[in-house]
């Protein structure tokens, strides 16, 4: 009889490990979606600041940081639209 429950509650746990993950993706998805957007902004500053080093101007870095923030924003719309598609 204990065999018997045994395999009665392997479905089971299989079900919630498969939650489990679906959980973990989902937490996953937001954390990448709360990274993207400052991480894609300061990378363009930094390479909008080393190309106004290079070229001697002052103004570069504000391209930088728009186009970063730019990127960061089509990133976050391509995880949600994903993560919208699986919901």
């Amino acid at each position: 009889m204990g065999a018997e429950a045994d395999v009665a509650e392997r479905p089971q746990q299989g079900g919630e490990k498969k939650q489990a993950m679906k959980e973990f993706a989902k937490a996953e998805s937001m954390m990448q979606m709360a990274i993207i957007l400052p991480a894609s902004t300061v990378l363009g500053w930094l390479l909008g600041a080393a190309i106004d080093r290079w070229l001697k101007t002052d103004w570069v870095y504000i391209a930088g940081i728009v186009v970063g923030a730019v990127g960061g924003f089509v990133q976050i719309y391509r995880v949600a639209e994903k993560y919208m598609r699986e919901s």
